[in-house]
């Protein structure tokens, strides 16, 4: 590894010092060509010499740089994603040292990245199984809470109001796991989507008469906004109440009390249906926005708002809408509020 820059010093040498002297012995060429008292047949015989001593200069140039060429296409391989492709190592001279080397350095690039996908495979798995195994109680303890606020009868207040917390808790903590068992499908490979010709228009429409009471409730106004004309594209329904539920339960979480939420669907110019959700809540900072895409990341303004959150609510929208070969655009300004807009791409036919 340690002769990697020395064998490419030398090389570079060696091309330099060979276009050097092609243009020491041009210039003194042109310069005998300029004097010369000779007749015309001579400076053909010139102008002859000439010509072959480029296409030698040309040659001895080419065969230096084309070893390079191929260990350049190499390296465009491995940055392609190919990780299989290796140098040719019969190569001569100091390329020959120089593709060893970088064969070495990819052959210890693979190995790490293959302890790095087994690990991540191993944290999956475990997820995957805690998440499953977490379902059953989580659903036994809401529902004997449920029957036990229904009964509660006579109970003292305190009572009653610790049954509701108990309550509440459990309904989150069945949310988030619901979310965990949601972004385990999305990252398996066997998901499939059973898209539908349809309009968008009725299925927002529904996702926001679902949020009106909890935006109610924190005194926020939630508008929605349709166009008139027929908005229809090829979807999954389930899939995309999904995205329409993610977007709109985090716009509720980060908008302050009196603040407004807007949803949008229309056609964009070219023709294609879009869902947006606007919100005037806190923002996220410009160097975390596209951290928030990303399983299990969360921005620190947003930790200081929600605690009970898993950060993978933008990363499934993401994901279906990546999966409807759709387009995701998040803009947004700490302090100001976000505006995320998902793209469907135009039917077909």
């Amino acid at each position: 590894m340690t002769a990697m820059p020395s064998n490419l010093s030398s090389l570079k040498f060696k091309i330099t010092a060979a276009i050097l002297v092609a243009l020491i012995l041009l210039s003194a060429l042109n310069e005998f060509l300029r004097t010369s008292l000779l007749g015309l047949g001579a400076t053909l015989i010139n102008l002859s010499a000439a010509f072959v001593f480029f296409l030698i200069t040309f040659w001895y140039v080419r065969r230096q740089t084309q070893p390079l060429e191929k260990l350049t296409e190499t390296v465009g391989k491995i940055t392609a994603g190919d990780l299989t492709a290796r140098a040719d190592q019969n190569l001569q001279n100091e390329v020959g040292a120089l593709a060893e080397a970088f064969n070495n350095m990819a052959d210890q690039l693979t190995k790490k990245l293959a302890l790095l996908e087994k690990d991540n495979l191993i944290k999956k798995e475990f997820i995957s199984i805690m998440a499953h195994n977490l379902q059953t109680p989580l659903t036994i303890i809401r529902g004997y809470t449920d029957q036990l606020l229904k009964e509660k009868g006579d109970l003292p207040p305190e009572k009653t109001h610790t049954l509701e917390i108990i309550d509440s808790t459990i309904k989150n903590l069945v949310e988030m796991n619901g979310r965990l068992l949601t972004t385990i499908e999305l990252q398996g490979e066997a998901i499939k989507l059973n898209k539908t010709r349809q309009d968008l228009g009725p299925l927002a429409s529904t996702i926001v008469k679902e949020f009106k009471k909890r935006a109610q409730e924190k005194q926020i106004a939630l508008e929605l906004k349709v166009a008139r004309e027929p908005l229809t594209t090829e979807f999954d329904e389930e899939w995309l109440k999904i995205v329409f539920e993610n977007l709109l339960d985090n716009a509720l979480k980060y908008t302050p009390e009196k603040g407004k939420i807007t949803v949008r669907v229309q056609k964009t110019p070219e023709g294609s249906i879009f869902g947006e959700v606007e919100d005037t809540g806190i923002g996220i900072p410009k160097k975390e926005q596209e951290n928030v895409l990303l399983p299990f990341r969360r921005s620190k303004d947003v930790l200081q708002v929600d605690f009970e959150g898993v950060g993978v609510g933008l990363y499934i929208v993401k994901t279906v809408i990546e999966k409807h070969n759709g387009q995701l655009e998040l803009k947004s300004e700490e302090g100001k509020g976000t505006k995320i807009r998902f793209v469907l791409p135009k039917p077909e036919g």
